[in-house]
């Protein structure tokens, strides 16, 4: 008995390691974006001459962050993530027209 509980407990601390290390990724997932953005919105070979600033890039990468918080379930077995990637793909139907991309599309090997 003693034996299954000390196997529990470090089974227990190594999902809790390894939900701490996800957590880290998703941190460098979300800054690396900003980063390249922001690169990608200051290059004038992609915007033109309407290259954004610093001042308007904080603004865009704290939006990203605000949908990022609202939309995240979406990726989670969440009672909320069908209504979430519906309401993703008809504000990008919005945006994008006919060239929008159904959610099942865009997300290569998506599954519920």
């Amino acid at each position: 008995m003693a034996v299954l509980l000390a196997e529990n407990r470090r089974l227990r601390e190594q999902v809790a390691y390894l939900e701490a290390r996800l957590q880290v990724v998703e941190q460098w997932h979300g800054q690396f974006q900003d980063d390249i953005m922001t690169i990608v919105l200051a290059d004038s070979t992609v915007m033109g001459k309407d290259t954004f600033g610093p001042v308007r890039i904080r603004r865009i990468n704290q939006r990203r962050d605000e949908l990022w918080h609202q939309y995240c379930k979406a990726l989670q077995a969440h009672p909320e993530a069908d209504y979430l990637r519906e309401d993703i793909d008809r504000r990008l139907k919005q945006i994008l027209g006919d060239e929008a991309v159904p959610w099942q599309d865009r997300y290569f090997g998506w599954s519920e």
